[in-house]
């Protein structure tokens, strides 16, 4: 990056920001706003106007100097070449006996060369071989042979001539035991290194994901300590062979990483390619005393080098039977064609849950999208109540001649915040507050389970009625 902007930096002194060019254009600027600038009264209250004449030569030789400095900064600072050059691609032969191959991929700007590279597997020795003259074009591909096979776990360095030797331009490692065809980046040029499902001479990379793996649980509404059972099923696409494990981490509120992480260890039997591992987990472990969302991960880790190769994601709810007995249990700030009021409007409406066991009644509760300078900016009406268990949707439209459940408020979809107030004389209690962000249009979002303190978001809204099927973000 920093090459390419120097690059940029030096066009553009070869034209518009050269010393002539510059200098140019301010004589222009000069001119134009000068005559303005010493007959403008205002200017001259609260400015010496003389320097406006003053200052010119100073400027000037300011610009006509830059373009000097900038030119040695440029030179002093510009990388060699080749660090827009990386090995994309190792292509690895089936006879030990063959010759290895190695893909360089070049990022940068001007056309290259290159006759001054040499490759290396000897830290004692990284001018080992010479690489062959061949012209690179800026976004080339070009596979070049290597003079000697490779042996075992290895690695293959590009380097180039140094001020004191040779230095590493790039390298990658080759995990011990690989047989696939080639070991690539991904993104080409710079990405992580990957197996490859096949080589790609001189071309972009190919990609295909090493395994697919998904996950079932029995149980996503656990209490804590409950035992949960998580059906796994793994194949292996494409590798000749795969030896593996399940990693087990946790995320709780947050994405929060639980301590320690991961929480399990599963062996994986060697897998061949095409070839699928099914299995059951049982899972019972102390974070789950901790209540709403957890998110568990089952990583596949290669066992070979610990790269994770493969990941499936479910989450939990945990209910330890804390609720808010009376909540904002869902929301829609962006009711397009989803449900109708009496009028046959689609309006912005909100859902109250009564969590509890008994009646609420609602004198003396307000709702507010600014709890803290007006909570009581709309009154539930008078004798209003809730039955155990009862959802309740308020308008939020504004038109208060609608009817007693329409607020004079509404909701922006692109976030705010709603929440329930109790008041008692001249004092208020927030009793549930939800903060949300952008809203997709007929979407909702809320608690789930119903009353608790999960929020989530859900693309089938389920208005009077139990919170269900939230989609979870991965």
């Amino acid at each position: 990056m920093l090459r390419q902007y120097l690059e940029r930096l030096s066009a553009r002194l070869d034209g518009p920001l050269a010393a002539d060019s510059a200098v140019t254009l301010f004589d222009h600027i000069h001119a134009e706003v000068l005559g303005d600038a010493i007959i403008d009264a205002e200017k001259r209250q609260r400015e010496d106007s003389e320097a406006y004449g003053d200052d010119v030569a100073a400027v000037r030789a300011i610009l006509a100097q830059r373009e000097t400095v900038l030119r040695e900064s440029i030179a002093e600072l510009l990388p060699p070449w080749w660090v827009d050059l990386a090995i994309n691609e190792v292509i690895l032969p089936a006879d030990t006996s063959e010759v290895l191959r190695i893909e360089l991929h070049y990022r940068g700007r001007l056309p290259q060369n290159t006759g001054q590279l040499m490759a290396s597997n000897d830290p004692g020795r990284l001018d080992k071989w010479r690489l062959p003259s061949r012209p690179l074009a800026p976004g080339a591909f070009l596979t070049l042979p290597v003079q000697r096979p490779l042996h075992g776990p290895t690695w293959v360095a590009l380097t180039a001539p140094g001020e004191s030797g040779a230095v590493i331009v790039d390298l990658l490692t080759i995990p011990a035991g690989v047989i696939e065809p080639a070991l690539g980046r991904i993104p080409d040029g710079h990405g992580r290194r990957r197996l490859l499902p096949a080589a790609t001479p001189s071309a972009p990379n190919a990609w295909q994901d090493e395994v697919s793996v998904a996950v079932q649980l029995n149980n996503d509404l656990p209490q804590p300590t409950e035992l949960i059972l998580a059906d796994l099923s793994l194949t292996s696409e494409w590798r000749s062979e795969l030896q593996a494990e399940i990693q087990l981490s946790v995320l709780g509120e947050g994405g929060v990483w639980f301590a320690p992480d991961p929480v399990l260890y599963e062996p994986l039997p060697p897998l061949a390619a095409s070839e699928t591992w099914q299995g059951r987990l049982r899972l019972r472990i102390p974070w789950m005393i901790d209540r709403g969302r957890n998110d568990l991960v089952f990583a596949i880790v290669d066992s070979a080098d610990g790269r994770r190769i493969g990941e499936a994601r479910a989450a939990i709810f945990v209910d330890d039977g804390i609720y808010l007995p009376l909540s904002i249990n869902e929301l829609c700030a962006d009711n397009e064609t989803l449900l109708a009021d009496e009028a046959g409007e689609f309006d912005d409406w909100a859902e109250i849950h009564n969590a509890s066991d008994t009646v609420i009644v609602l004198a003396g509760h307000y709702l507010s999208d600014d709890p803290e300078r007006d909570p009581k900016k709309w009154a539930f009406p008078a004798g209003a109540s809730l039955e155990p268990g009862e959802h309740r949707i308020v308008w939020l439209d504004g038109d208060l001649a609608q009817g007693p459940f329409h607020a004079d408020l509404k909701l922006d979809r692109n976030g705010e915040e709603l929440a329930i107030v109790r008041a008692w004389g001249d004092s208020t209690a927030i009793l549930d507050h939800l903060v949300f962000g952008y809203q997709e249009e007929d979407w909702s979002f809320g608690r789930y389970p119903d009353g608790r303190t999960s929020l989530e978001s859900f693309d089938v809204p389920t208005p009077e009625a139990s919170n269900s099927d939230p989609v979870l973000e991965p």
